[in-house]
Order: structure tokens, then sequence, then C-alpha cells
């Protein structure tokens, strides 16, 4: 579910740079690439199927050179044409790009309190030992684990 996820909150953040540019009606070649660019380094980094990241990363640049977008002057538009473009290529209805300005600056806003909260979460999960309390082999060669789950109820498993 979290590969699923990140494709449509990932694509949200392509629009990080107009943030703040709530009257801004119309973008140029350069932010159309800026987007594009980002976007496909989102997908190669966090869409779930390789093969499929590589037909839609190879549709929007050569859509980009070919001009395809240069005609399209409203970002709801742009975001509308690249959202048609990948389902042609592959019909995920969890992936899409949309312009949200709005959405944005809360995003922006809260990214550096985010990434502050991960680190912490990160440092906090590797002090507890990653939640593995004990480990041992039983009579009978039996793995025997015992951590605690992320529910914080303490439990015991055989595995």
């Amino acid at each position: 579910m979290k590969k699923i996820v990140y494709p449509v909150i990932l694509v949200f953040l392509c629009f990080v740079w107009l943030s703040g540019k709530n009257t801004q009606t119309a973008f140029d070649k350069a932010e159309k690439k800026a987007v594009i660019d980002t976007l496909c380094e989102n997908l190669e980094r966090e869409y779930i199927f390789p093969e499929i990241t590589e037909k839609y990363v190879s549709m929007l640049k050569q859509n980009f050179r070919s001009g395809k977008y240069d005609g399209i002057g409203q970002p709801e538009d742009f975001a509308r044409t690249i959202t048609a473009d990948l389902m042609e290529v592959h019909r995920d209805r969890h992936l899409s790009l949309q312009f949200n300005p709005e959405w944005v600056k809360n995003e922006k806003g809260r990214k550096e309190l985010d990434e502050e909260a991960i680190l912490l979460q990160k440092r906090r999960v590797r002090v507890r030992n990653y939640g593995f309390q004990e480990i041992k082999i039983l009579p009978g060669n039996i793995g025997y684990f015992r951590f605690k789950r992320t529910n914080r109820k303490e439990s015991d498993h055989v595995i």
C-alpha cells in the first residue's frame, strides 16, 4: 500500500516550485521541464513496477522533446494532459498529476518538520533494537523471537 500511495503524493511535489505563485495562470517551458524531470525522478525512485516506470519516463521525455506540451499554457491543463499520457502507457488509477498550489504551500511548510520527525523516529526504533527484545534457539531447533509490536503491546512469537 505504501508504494501505491507514494507516487500520488510525490507527483504533487512536482509543483513545489509553484508555491507562493497562486496568482500565476501560465508557466513556461523551463517550468514544464522542471515538473517532468521531478516526476520522472520520483517515478524512478518510488514507482512499484520498474518496467512500467521505464515506459512512463521514456514517454514523458519524448513528449517534452517533441514539443507536445509547448502549446499548453495553464497548469491545470498541463496536469490533465500529463495524467492522460500516463494512462495511455498504463492505467494506474492511483497515479495522477494535479495542480494544487494550496496543497503544495501546506506541504512545503511541513516538509522540514516531517524530515525531522522521520529522523527522530528512525533513531528511536534503532535505540529499541527495531523492536527485537530477545532472540534465541530453543530445544528442537525452534527459533524464538520476542519483540514489541508497533501497536506498543508486548507479545511473544514463535517462528
